[in-house]
Formats: C-alpha cells, sequence, structure tokens
C-alpha cells in the first residue's frame, strides 16, 4: 500500500514538475515526505524482526502470569526454565521443566498443560519436560 501512495504522489510531482518547471521544490517535499512514510512503516517491523532475532519474550505475553496459572493447573507442584519465545512475528513457542504432584500422571498433566496453552495463551508449540 505504501508503494502504491508514493507511486502516486511521484506521479503527481513530476506532473507538477512537467507543468511548472520552476516548482522543483517539489520533488524535494514530495521526497521528504515519502521517506517519513518509509521510515515510520520500517521501524516498528525492525523491532518486530529483532525481537524474533534474540529471541526476546513477545510483549503480548506476561511472564509472570503465565508461570502462575500454570502453577495453578491441578497437578503441577513448581514450573521451573520458563521460556516463551517467537519464532515468527504471531507465533509463539514455549519450554518448560513441570514438577508433578506425587501420584499424577506425567501423560494427563501434559494433556492439561496444552489444553490450557491452547485455550489461553495463542502459543503454538510447547516443549515440557516432566521431572
Amino acid at each position: 500500500m505504501a508503494d502504491l501512495i508514493q507511486s502516486i504522489g511521484v506521479m503527481i510531482a513530476g506532473a507538477v514538475i512537467w507543468v511548472a518547471t520552476r516548482l522543483l521544490v517539489v520533488d524535494l517535499i514530495s521526497t521528504l515526505i515519502f521517506s517519513v512514510l518509509v521510515i515510520s512503516t520500517t521501524v516498528p517491523l525492525l523491532r518486530d524482526v529483532i525481537g524474533v532475532l534474540m529471541e526476546k519474550v513477545p510483549s503480548e505475553i506476561d511472564l509472570g502470569s503465565l508461570e502462575d496459572s500454570l502453577k495453578s493447573i491441578k497437578g503441577v507442584h513448581d514450573i521451573h526454565d520458563l521460556h516463551v519465545w517467537s519464532i515468527t512475528v504471531g507465533k509463539f513457542v514455549m519450554a518448560c521443566h513441570v514438577v508433578p504432584e506425587p501420584g499424577v500422571s506425567p501423560s494427563e498433566l501434559l494433556v492439561r498443560i496444552r489444553d490450557y496453552r491452547k485455550r489461553t495463551c495463542r502459543i503454538h508449540h510447547v516443549t515440557i519436560q516432566i521431572e
């Protein structure tokens, strides 16, 4: 969309310069306007890309709240080494170690945690190690 707007702006600036050859400043003004447009759309994209490359916790995920809610799942005694990051913009991955309560089936606990993740967190892939 930005490219389309820029192309139309360049055509308008070119037409103005063609009609009024003394208005060469129109080229400079359109270049400055479109430079600001490009920078304003590029900076957020770069911020997202750097966040993915640095495996930053996504801003949509509150890690402390996620840990507390995982600990509240029936059969979970403790959670540690909890990590959440993006593999691409909008697709999240989670890895953690879970200490189950005595007598809890590890496979049932995995199902509960995965169900919770599907319902609440928008996390696409989960790796859980039961200790």
